[in-house]
Formats: C-alpha cells, structure tokens, sequence
C-alpha cells in the first residue's frame, strides 16, 4: 500500500469531451507541431478550470517528489445508444471501448498531463504510480487526483 501525504482532489464537467493526445499536425508556415483543434480546445478548457480550483482553494504546484496520480475520464454516451443501452451505460454495466474518437486511455493521460505539467506537478517525470478509467456520464468530465508519495 502506497502512503501518501499531500493531496489534490480536482473534478470538472467540461463543455469540450476529454480529448486524447493523437499526434501533431506541422505548420509548414509556422514550421512547428501543433496539437489538433479538438484537443487544444479540451486542454484550454482544463488547463482554466485546474488553475481556478488551484487559485480559488489556494493550492500550490506540487514540488519535485514522488506523485501518484488518478485519472477519471466521463464521456456522454453515444447518440446511437437505445435507450437501454443509455442506461447500462450510466450504470457503468457497458464502457467506452467501441467508439475511436474517445480513444485510448493512455493518449488521454498524456493529453491531461501535459496540462498538468508547469500548472499542478512540475513535471511527469515525477509521477511514478497511477490509475486511469473511463467510463460513460450524463455530461463529459474529468477527475483527476494526485497524491505526494512519502518515501
């Protein structure tokens, strides 16, 4: 069993669905990468909603130690759903597995982390444990949970 000290314990409903890193596309004018418009705009989203929770509950980044990290991510069920399937999947009786664009779960750790990085954790290199799951909500969120890990 891990023990652990310091904590943060953050959940949002968001307006963009949790959006998975996939890659860049390079500006051939800017000549850079740059992350798609789907997940720019969920970590834009993310990245004002963790420093409001940081500002609003006085919450300093976490320092160079090690973290465990937990990861939620909540997507609305899809619109071809019947109704009973809308309802297993609320009851968390079916998961997100069939549709690709909510993709995978470590594209979309990668996606939260890089918001993290500089704003909550110094860096992810720090984490050295976590939990990631996603599941079906009414509307999309996203919890995350970190922990400083006492040596």
């Amino acid at each position: 069993m891990l023990d652990t000290t310091t904590s943060f314990d953050f959940k949002t409903e968001l307006i963009n669905k949790p959006h998975p890193h996939n890659g860049m596309v390079f500006n051939t004018k800017l000549k850079r990468a740059i992350p798609n418009k789907k997940e720019r705009a969920y970590q834009a989203e993310l990245q004002l909603q963790i420093a409001r929770y940081m500002h609003n509950n006085k919450i300093s980044m976490f320092g160079k130690v090690p973290l465990y990290v937990e990861y939620e991510f909540g997507f609305e069920p899809l619109k071809s759903f019947s109704k009973k399937d809308r309802v297993a999947a609320l009851l968390r009786k079916l998961l997100p597995v069939s549709n690709r664009n909510q993709g995978d779960l470590d594209n979309l750790e990668k996606s939260t982390q890089d918001v993290l990085n500089g704003l909550a954790i110094d860096d992810d290199r720090f984490i050295v444990a976590k939990y990631s799951v996603k599941y079906y909500t009414e509307k999309p969120c996203v919890a995350i949970r970190i922990k400083e890990l006492e040596i």
